[in-house]
């Protein structure tokens, strides 16, 4: 994975790809506050680092295995 994270910056489809869930689940995380919002460039749109992905994968982990525990 850490050679998929060498480009600068990612639109928010290439980071649900990454990540391995829907844009509009991504999307939904950061309505719900579950992750914050990336930066935004001057039209607006998201930009996202490969930081940003490595922790929305930390995420994706840790939400999965609570999803996991629940009875």
């Amino acid at each position: 994975m850490e050679q998929d994270l060498e480009q600068e910056t990612y639109s928010t489809q290439q980071v649900a790809d990454l990540v391995g869930v829907h844009k509009n689940t991504l999307l939904n995380w950061i309505r719900s506050r579950k992750v914050s919002d990336a930066e935004r460039d001057w039209k607006g749109y998201r930009v996202w680092t490969g930081q940003d992905v490595k922790r929305l994968l930390e995420f994706k982990s840790k939400y999965s295995q609570m999803k996991l525990d629940m009875p």
